[in-house]
């Protein structure tokens, strides 16, 4: 407490992990510092920022967009093929997205930096997008950014649409999830960062199992005992996966898993026709 209530005072923001660092024979292990720090919190009914805390980021943008703070434009990201870190924000910041249509979120650091790198962002069928990655669970702060997206984008005319594009195993699927409604060890936060209208771009193994002459015998993989296991904790634990839940399609393809006991990687697609993008654009034209 003595820490937190020293950032709080000088106003200095600290990490979860320069707090290990302080006091690591006391703590001994990082995640009693994540667990004690999330409690706190949730107890007060603060998030971690009210706290000083903030995590070292890791998720990464890519998209013509402005960050303005206090009137001052802080970050101008409209470089057509460099990626960002995504930025934390603070109480009042504004993004200029007015030439934007979509967002996507990518499960993937090397998928993300495959469409940044070719600017795909710039020259979608679709018009100018955003790419995000959090790459694999995301952080608060790629969860806060995209939350700010989503509320800008309520007050236009024209709705962003969001799109999440993942692995089609149960360890994207819980990404994506997480993305939309949030995660168990995060509940204080989930109102606050979720992403009500994210839809599912793919990959799903119904997209392979539809037209098997287009990919060939080697483009599902075989589920592992771990994938089995956790899709069925899924379907078991999870209200998002129950047979009453918000996503009755996102369960009929966690099912659709277990019964051909397969699944299937993002990269399957660079070798399609038309290579990833044109995979996106065509789904992306399906989904308006």
């Amino acid at each position: 407490m003595s820490i937190l209530l020293d950032a709080i005072r000088t106003g200095q923001l600290i990490s979860k992990r320069d707090i290990y660092y302080i006091e690591p024979e006391f703590f001994r292990a990082q995640y009693i510092v994540n667990n004690i720090i999330d409690d706190l919190a949730c107890t007060i009914g603060v998030n971690r920022g009210a706290l000083n805390v903030e995590a070292a980021g890791k998720g990464l943008v890519a998209g013509n967009f402005r960050l303005i703070r206090e009137s001052q434009v802080v970050l101008d990201a409209q470089s057509p093929t460099e990626d960002t870190l995504i930025p934390r924000l603070k109480n009042g910041d504004e993004i200029d997205i007015s030439r934007i249509r979509w967002v996507m979120v990518i499960e993937k650091e090397a998928v993300f930096h495959r469409l940044a790198r070719s600017a795909y962002h710039i020259r979608a069928t679709g018009g100018e997008g955003i790419l995000v990655t959090g790459k694999g669970y995301p952080d608060l702060s790629t969860r806060a950014f995209l939350r700010k997206l989503y509320d800008v984008a309520s007050t236009r005319p024209t709705p962003l649409r969001f799109y999440a594009l993942t692995d089609g195993d149960p360890h994207g699927m819980a990404i994506m999830s997480t993305y939309k409604y949030g995660s168990v060890a995060q509940l204080h936060e989930n109102a606050r960062l979720s992403l009500p209208r994210l839809q599912w771009l793919g990959l799903r193994v119904s997209d392979i199992v539809a037209v098997p002459d287009e990919f060939g015998d080697k483009a599902l993989c075989p589920l592992t005992k771990r994938d089995r296991n956790k899709i069925l904790a899924m379907l078991q634990n999870s209200p998002v996966w129950a047979s009453d839940g918000p996503e009755p399609q996102w369960r009929v393809e966690l099912q659709r898993m277990l019964m051909l006991n397969f699944k299937a990687e993002i990269e399957v697609l660079y070798e399609h026709t038309g290579g990833l993008e044109g995979w996106i654009d065509r789904r992306m034209f399906r989904q308006e």
